[in-house]
């Protein structure tokens, strides 16, 4: 699938990121024209009809180190959305009130370390695929939350394999600094049991609806939220917030090590600024990082504390190649969009 991310030549170009990649800032009075119609197309969506039916052994089998290490990046497809669509409903109600859901820890000590890990699974075209993701706190303690472009492939495409879709979560040893342990050898492998996302993105493409849901299998009688701890999540909070994001990148590097899919990376924490209706934020991370979670007034040096994630990793822009990496958005976290996916699948 060919990637579609923003390239920029010098300097002067990335002053221009709303031009380069064909996005439009889009004004109050264009949301309100297509918001009703959108929000009535979008009120929820089942996205997988198909239970996981190979059992959990297999699947363990299925998904090597040899095969782990094949499995390639996948970034938003290259069909191109209507500028006009783009954020329609991203722009914050003022109307619509805080909605918070609070996290809660599992069976070992918590932090974002555990409960954040690598998605691995076969898209749409049989080819070994990976993304980041993390647990979220709901009433059936079962959800992981990723980047729709990670459950389905968007306009033109279908749902990936659900038989095949893998959560790892991280080692959750020594925090800071990162360290890569003996990941993913020592994680154990989470199955999906259905895949949700939005109308919005499994229709158009649309990012503003790029947000994924994976239902979980239990594992060994355990829920996955009561083994690793799950985030909280929050939602019509609006922008400038201090936030940091997290993600499992496999190409490029920093500081002389390589980004190779095995350690959480973390960029530091910064206010959300508001592109075209979609939160975003300067961050060097690679691609491997879509789907995984923002977290609100993250500290490292309050590691074993819960948060609220309030955006996921869905669009990333470059310079020059993939691995000059400068900023990611995340669709808006409203009503329309998280608020409505989550009510639904939230007791499943």
């Amino acid at each position: 699938m060919t990637r579609k991310r923003a390239s920029l030549l010098g300097a002067a170009a990335a002053t221009c990121v709303v031009a380069a990649v064909g996005l439009a800032m889009i004004t109050p009075a264009d949301a309100a024209s297509t918001a009703a119609a959108k929000a009535a197309q979008n009120a929820g969506s089942r996205t997988a009809t198909k239970t996981n039916s190979f059992g959990i052994a297999s699947v363990d089998d299925y998904w090597t180190p040899e095969r782990m290490a094949k499995a390639t990046p996948l970034d938003p497809p290259s069909a191109p959305v209507p500028a006009k669509s783009f954020g329609a409903l991203a722009l914050p109600h003022l109307s619509d009130s805080l909605q918070r859901v609070a996290g809660t820890v599992g069976s070992k000590p918590p932090n974002v370390y555990t409960m954040t890990g690598a998605v691995f699974f076969v898209d749409d075209q049989g080819e070994l695929r990976r993304c980041s993701g993390t647990t979220i706190n709901s009433p059936s303690r079962r959800l992981v939350l990723t980047a729709g472009h990670c459950v389905h492939g968007g306009k033109g495409s279908d749902f990936y394999d659900v038989n095949h879709w893998t959560f790892i979560p991280g080692p959750g040893q020594n925090p800071e600094p990162r360290v890569a342990a003996a990941w993913p050898g020592n994680g154990a492998q989470w199955h999906a049991q259905q895949l949700w996302t939005k109308d919005g993105w499994k229709d158009s493409g649309d990012r503003t609806y790029d947000i994924g849901i994976a239902i979980m299998q239990d594992r060994g009688g355990q829920r996955i939220v009561d083994a690793i701890g799950g985030q909280g999540i929050e939602w019509n909070r609006g922008y400038g917030l201090t936030a940091s994001l997290f993600g499992y990148p496999v190409e490029g590097s920093y500081a002389g090590k390589a980004f190779d899919g095995k350690v959480l990376w973390r960029c530091g924490t910064s206010a959300t600024t508001n592109q075209g209706g979609f939160p975003t934020m300067p961050c060097i991370l690679t691609a491997g990082s879509s789907g995984g979670p923002w977290l609100e007034s993250y500290s490292k040096d309050r590691s074993g504390d819960l948060y609220f994630v309030n955006g996921v990793n869905s669009w990333m822009f470059w310079n020059g190649d993939p691995t000059a990496v400068y900023q990611w958005q995340s669709p808006y976290f409203s009503d329309d969009t998280i608020g409505s996916l989550f009510s639904q699948v939230k007791s499943m």
